[in-house]
């Protein structure tokens, strides 16, 4: 478990920033922001809001993608496949045990009752970041993720990386492609640098919503 980010104070210019692009998605995700998430459910909540847009990203190169969310990635992108004590994890679909959570039928403490939970208590608490790597403002990108170079890789489907650097570690959400779209793939926090080093990273030029 790494050092948790502090308590946003509202009246900050970051706080203000980051109120402000969660806004673009659902002013109801808002009351969710300000405090570190500890909660899967919240997560949910906040991820109910990205659901049924799509996100047109223009970067330098005249490279240009569309990145599309799901319901059935959100499992994957908290990290819930690494709890492999809660077995009840595996009666459900993707999609269903997102419901689930949403709806609270399945509560943040059966999730935290598993001994595996300190290997994603880092996704759930910077998982409101996603929205900062959704905006365009000050955004790097790695294209063509080249696994060869990160030993021990898993990311096998992964095209970008979309990263942010919190302190002196880094969250980074990675898209995917299996030959039929890019999608959210998983999201990482990573005290150092693997993920980057050596790769090719392009600018951000612009990303558009379309609901």
């Amino acid at each position: 478990m790494h050092e948790p980010v502090p308590e946003y104070d509202f009246k900050s210019k970051n706080a203000q920033d980051l109120i402000k692009r969660a806004f673009r998605f659902s002013p109801k995700c808002l009351y969710l922001l300000g405090d570190i998430l500890d909660n899967i459910q919240d997560c949910a909540k906040l991820y109910e809001t990205l659901l049924r847009k799509t996100f047109y990203f223009t970067l330098e190169n005249n490279i240009n993608f569309k990145l599309f969310f799901k319901s059935k990635n959100f499992a994957h992108l908290v990290g819930l496949h690494k709890l492999k004590d809660l077995k009840f994890l595996k009666q459900y679909s993707a999609e269903f045990l997102f419901n689930k959570i949403l709806t609270g039928e399945i509560g943040a403490n059966e999730i935290k009752n598993s001994v595996f939970y300190n290997r994603i208590e880092d996704r759930i608490s910077y998982f409101e970041r996603i929205f900062d790597m959704l905006d365009v403002n000050k955004s790097k990108i790695i294209v063509d993720y080249d696994k060869s170079i990160v030993s021990n890789s898993k990311l096998h489907n992964t095209k970008y990386i979309l990263y942010r650097e919190i302190k002196s570690s880094y969250l980074l959400l990675t898209i995917g492609d299996r030959g039929k779209g890019e999608y959210p793939e998983t999201l990482l926090f990573e005290i150092s640098k693997k993920y980057l080093t050596g790769q090719q990273l392009l600018d951000v030029i612009d990303i558009r919503i379309e609901c």
